[in-house]
């Protein structure tokens, strides 16, 4: 027996081949109401002999296999052969039947097995395939054969229960329902499990088969039992003036299936603007903050009437006092019988800011009823502080002190940190204003609690001290003269007598005149090379320090030493400012250091030169900002002597080589710039330094 068994397994797993033999459904008996059914599954074959085979059924769901009525047919000669079925993992049924006598299934057509199914109730449609089909000869051939798979379809009912809702303690409604699709034979029947006493909530409405014949679908409904309406309606109250409040009470509208309160999971709680000592009047009684689970509570307000005492009137008085004071003692006046004494408070204290602050009256261990107790104003005022400007010394051509003031009349340990606004200060000086005393005026300072009064400082202006610690050793600057809207070159110069390695200084230019920037906005400080080169004083840089001055070191690191003892050793290039007023102004050069190659350093203290700036333009005679026909006309009328001109001429503007002369030279430079184009045509503050170009042309 176990040989045959061996040789059966191996047919089936022996050598694959494929042919024209095919499976199918045959007599398949499934019917609409029907709950079981007979599937039968046919073989044709070309004379193969086939002693076993295999196939793995799949059913939809709701179809399952019955464990009774499945057989194989006639064909099988073997008496002793059976149909096995099995379960696989992917939920297939597998079936195999094997002739352990070796004995082919007889003829080449026909019905091969019949399979018995169950069919659920709530089964629709869906499709039953056969899969993994083999069989084997009696001398290991195997055979696949192909996949078969049969269709189910029924057709259903759909019907949809309608959603319904009510008050809790209401009777359940009418439960209807709504046919979705196809014809429904009969009716449902519908139910839920709620009653009258079931709490809020939400219920199924189940649908059931009823009457209903044939296969159908339904969906449930929801019932919906919501909270009834209950009316808590505050009970109303009289008492008099003085008398405690009454212990407020309610009354209930709406309560169902014979309950009462005692079903309310939070009673209500009642307010009442009105006090013991409220006045006359009715009052509103709310009632608020109850709850329970099976209603929604509506309120209704109740009313407590107050009745009339003896009025009395009570009034504190009103003070006024500066930020800062003591707070005065508060004093009250009384009009009718009063039993006890007040208590008068103010939130004001002696750090309070300005302002108003009531003086409030209440009842302390007044007895007295229909009491109306009257306000007073404590009135909190600035106090008064004197702002003093400081007075100052500078010397002329220092920058201005930055202005301060002192302060006297503050309170409360405060200082000028609780300004809100600091005082602005204002002086007609300049550095370069002229020698003597200015007005500094102060002003402007604001506070919370604080008035102001102001006094003036004195800013006092003295010639800079020029004295020269070292004579033999000193940097200066030639008085230069330029004119508004010039552009010029200073010459930084140095005398010594010894070699100098190292220099450092500070220019001090006036208000108004400014170091010019190159066209990548560098300062246009510059090492001269009169007396050295750039490669022998290697380090050369230029900033601005603080009060607007200009701070320039030129050194050697390689311990180089200026040539000569007299001569150029920087160039500045400055700009005048074209509003600038006509006049003389210093220049200083300050905090000079120079260093010799031993690292003794010389210093001076302050170095004063003149710049003389003139309000006037080359070539413009007449000063009507242009240089045209009509000047160069009025210079060869100056020169022949016929100066009879409806207008000022002005000497310097013609004497453009500035030779003191107005001659042929200047009538040939002004012919010139007026050809080129050179001539300023519309103002009359020229950008460059007309002479110094003539003189290159």
């Amino acid at each position: 027996m176990k040989r045959i068994i061996m040789l059966c397994i191996a047919t089936l797993l022996g050598t694959l081949f494929v042919k024209a033999d095919e499976i199918s459904f045959s007599d398949i008996d499934f019917l609409q109401d029907e709950t079981t059914a007979n599937i039968g599954i046919d073989l044709t074959n070309q004379n193969t002999q086939y002693v076993s085979f295999q196939m793995d059924v799949y059913l939809p769901e709701g179809i399952t296999l019955c464990p009774s009525g499945n057989s194989l047919t006639g064909r099988f000669a073997d008496d002793g052969q059976e149909l096995v079925i099995g379960k696989q993992d992917d939920g297939a049924y597998r079936l195999t039947s094997t002739s352990f006598s070796l004995t082919p299934i007889t003829g080449t057509s026909g019905r091969l097995l019949t399979l018995s199914v169950a069919v659920s109730d709530g089964f629709v449609s869906g499709t039953i395939y056969v899969r993994n089909v083999r069989f084997a000869t009696a001398n290991s051939e195997r055979v696949v054969m192909n996949d078969i798979s049969l269709p189910i379809s029924f057709s259903v009912a759909r019907f949809t229960v309608d959603d319904k809702s009510r008050m809790y303690g209401e009777s359940n409604p009418t439960f209807t329902y709504t046919v979705t699709e196809g014809e429904l034979a009969g009716s449902p029947a519908l139910s839920t499990t709620a009653t009258k006493t079931s709490p809020v909530g939400t219920y199924d409405i189940v649908a059931a088969r009823g009457t209903i014949t044939g296969r159908y679908e339904a969906t449930n409904g929801t019932l919906t039992i919501t909270k009834a309406p209950l009316t808590v309606t505050a009970n109303s109250f009289t008492m008099k003036q003085g008398d405690a409040l009454p212990d407020f009470t309610a009354s209930y509208s709406g309560f169902k299936n014979s309950e009462t309160a005692a079903v309310l999971s939070t009673l209500p709680t009642f307010t009442c603007a009105a006090t013991s000592s409220s006045t006359p009047g009715t009052y509103d009684i709310s009632a608020s903050g109850g709850s329970a689970l099976n209603y929604a509570l509506n309120y209704v307000k109740g009313t407590l009437t107050i009745t009339e005492a003896d009025p009395v009137a009570v009034t504190a008085r009103s003070y006024t006092i500066q930020y800062g004071d003591a707070i005065p003692s508060f004093e009250y006046d009384v009009e009718g019988n009063l039993v006890g004494t007040p208590a008068l408070s103010c939130s004001a204290t002696v750090n309070s800011p300005v302002g108003t602050y009531p003086i409030l009256v209440t009842k302390g261990d007044v007895s007295s009823y229909n009491v109306t107790y009257v306000a007073g104003i404590l009135t909190i005022t600035p106090a008064p502080v004197k702002v003093t400007a400081k007075s100052y010394s500078i010397q002329r051509g220092d920058p201005l002190p930055d202005f301060e003031a002192t302060y006297s009349g503050f309170k409360n340990g405060e200082t000028a940190e609780v300004l809100t606004k600091q005082p602005t200060f204002q002086c007609a000086a300049t550095p370069n204003s002229k020698e003597g005393t200015y007005d500094i005026v102060v002003g402007g300072a604001e506070a919370e609690n604080y008035t102001f009064s102001y006094t003036k400082g004195v800013l006092t202006i003295t010639d800079a001290d020029t004295t020269v610690i070292s004579s033999d050793n000193v940097l200066y600057i030639n008085n230069v003269e330029g004119f508004v809207g010039q552009q010029l070159t200073l010459s930084v110069k140095m005398k010594n007598t010894v070699g100098i390695q190292t220099v450092q200084f500070d220019l001090c230019l006036p208000e108004g005149v400014t170091v010019a920037k190159d066209e990548e906005g560098f300062d246009l400080i510059e090492l001269s090379t009169e007396r050295t080169t750039a490669k022998k004083m290697d380090s050369f840089s230029s900033s601005q320090v603080s009060g607007g001055s200009y701070r320039v070191l030129i050194n050697s690191n390689r311990g180089y030493t200026f040539d000569g003892e007299d001569g150029e050793i920087a160039l500045v290039t400055v700009s005048i400012d074209p509003e600038m007023q006509e006049g003389d102004y210093p220049i200083y050069l300050k905090d000079i250091v120079l260093v010799n190659t031993s690292s003794e350093g010389y210093e001076t203290e302050c170095v004063k030169s003149t710049l003389t700036v003139s309000a006037y333009s080359p070539g413009d005679v007449n000063d009507d900002g242009k240089v045209n026909a009509i000047d160069l006309n009025a210079i060869v009328n100056y020169i022949l002597e016929h100066r009879n001109f409806p207008f000022a001429f002005v000497e310097k503007a013609a004497d453009l080589n500035a030779d003191g002369k107005i001659n042929a030279i200047d009538v040939n430079a002004v012919t010139n710039m007026i050809l080129r184009g050179d001539a300023p045509q519309n103002s009359k503050k020229p950008a460059s330094l007309w002479v110094g170009e003539l003189e290159e042309r």
